[in-house]
């Protein structure tokens, strides 16, 4: 939907709100004489009529709670695709799942003996799906959440582990793109795959700067510099003024990211944010190097097993629970 279609949708709905609480009041209305309902049906059909509109699929029903009538309804029952709506769904299930006070919760554990400052065993982290690990809500240092969950593990007394870190994302199942999600925009931000880990919302961000000449490469650089992500194909720097046509596709299994286009000399760098592939494996490498950095290494490498550890067992510890209260 294009700028201008966008701000006459919101105006529409505005409108319809507005004549929704109007319709509402047509009891209070009718001592004046005047048929409001009427009235406001004209105005929501007009709204509704406009040309921008045309060729839109659009499904209204308005009706007044307090006693169940329908004061107005055009396509109410023609099935439409829900698109964000869906977050109305999303939430209103989490409140009844989880209450108003319940948290995501990712925790760490220690699956092992621990000896002169080696685990002999495996690092877990069990993913609880949660949204704010993002820098939307660590803007100083976006691996802060994870640098918090790798102090816990050096300061349990851990400076080796022998065997791998696990990443338990069996909170949701491995289905991280939905059916019917279209093939041809896998590669934009809100086609982010769903899982138990949901790092940086599950993006990777790829910023393109043009050559200091013309046919140059373009300069690139990702965000964060540690993703396990690496680019193939070339941006050429072009003399045409404000040429700048990119493609950036979505990963493939080895991490590839296919980059093609043209950018005019003059512009300024672009961002372009890229939906991973995997997020618990994009999760556990920037979750070693957060260890790396707090003195903790891994021999094992990264483990994504079907089935999650034995939180239970004698030999199990948890070593620390980052949640949210956003």
């Amino acid at each position: 939907m294009y700028p201008k279609k966008c701000l006459l949708f919101l105006r529409c709905l505005a409108a319809l709100l507005i004549c929704g609480v109007v319709l509402a009041a047509g009891p209070v209305a009718a001592a004046t004489g005047i048929d409001t309902q009427a009235l406001h049906t004209r105005a929501i059909e007009k709204a509704l009529s406009h040309p921008n509109l045309k060729g839109a699929d659009v499904g209204v029903e308005i009706r007044a709670l307090s006693a169940g009538r329908v004061l107005f309804a055009r396509g109410a029952r023609r099935p439409l695709i829900v698109a964000s709506n869906n977050k109305l769904v999303t939430t209103a299930s989490a409140l009844h799942h989880l209450g108003a006070v319940g948290k995501l919760q990712t925790r760490v554990y220690a699956l092992g003996r621990v000896e002169n400052h080696v685990l002999h065993g495996d690092l877990a982290v069990r993913g609880g799906g949660d949204p704010c690990l993002s820098d939307r809500f660590y803007e100083k240092n976006f691996l802060e959440p994870l640098l918090e969950l790798a102090k816990a593990v050096a300061e349990a007394g851990i400076h080796r582990v022998t065997g791998s870190l696990i990443l338990d994302d069996t909170i949701f199942d491995r289905d991280y793109i939905a059916p019917g999600w279209p093939e041809d925009q896998l590669n934009r931000h809100y086609c982010a795959p769903v899982s138990g880990f949901s790092f940086l919302e599950n993006l990777v961000w790829i910023e393109v700067s043009p050559a200091p000449r013309v046919m140059g490469n373009e300069v690139r650089s990702f965000f964060p510099k540690k993703a396990p992500f690496f680019l193939r194909g070339h941006v050429r720097t072009t003399g045409r003024k404000k040429e700048n046509i990119i493609h950036i596709g979505r990963p493939d299994p080895n991490g590839r990211i296919q980059i093609s286009g043209r950018t005019w000399l003059g512009n300024k760098p672009s961002r372009f944010s890229v939906p991973v592939r995997n997020p618990p494996a994009y999760f556990g490498a920037l979750f070693l190097e957060a260890l790396k950095r707090s003195g903790v290494a891994v021999e094992g490498g990264l483990s994504f097993p079907e089935n999650p550890p034995d939180y239970e067992d004698a030999r199990c510890t948890l070593l620390d629970t980052l949640y949210h209260d956003q």
